[in-house]
């Protein structure tokens, strides 16, 4: 199962829930989604505009993969909860938040998630998960890999956050 969330901030998140909806066409895959003040994807599979926080556990706990806006919260319950999330952060210039902390916190972070700037790389993403997801996990400091990783992501988001 996929469980997709989107927190609760009153701006609609549509470019995420238009990219989770054309994976769910593509897949057999059961889909959960939350999908906050936006109106409801165009798909298949529970689609709620909230869940309860012990709902939000469950799902997360349950899920193959779990999606999310990269809100602190969202982020920080699935580390939490032993997960590696795919963290897509809302963007301002897109008019999804109202500044960019969302894409710094992805940015710092982004050792221990999986983040994404482009919505369009989500299929690349979930056929990847269980190796992305690993390597994620093997990341820890003193190892070597995890220096070139750093230093490949700082340069990615200073790049974003130029923009």
């Amino acid at each position: 199962m996929i469980f997709v969330s989107v927190g609760t901030h009153e701006v609609p998140f549509t470019r995420l829930l238009e990219a989770v909806a054309r994976l769910a066409a593509h897949s057999e895959e059961e889909f959960v989604v939350q999908y906050g003040y936006a109106p409801p994807p165009d798909m298949e599979g529970l689609l709620q505009p909230f869940f309860p926080f012990e709902k939000m556990v469950a799902y997360i706990r349950e899920s193959r993969v779990y999606i999310c806006h990269a809100g602190s919260g969202s982020t920080m319950l699935a580390l939490h909860e032993g997960k590696i999330p795919v963290v897509v952060p809302r963007r301002p210039d897109l008019g999804e938040h109202v500044d960019d902390h969302q894409l710094r916190f992805a940015c710092d972070l982004a050792e221990r998630v999986i983040p994404v700037f482009d919505v369009a790389i989500l299929p690349e993403i979930l056929a990847n998960f269980q190796t992305l997801a690993s390597t994620k996990a093997k990341i820890v400091p003193g190892n070597p890999n995890a220096e070139t990783v750093s230093r490949r992501l700082e340069t990615l988001c200073r790049d974003l956050l130029q923009e």
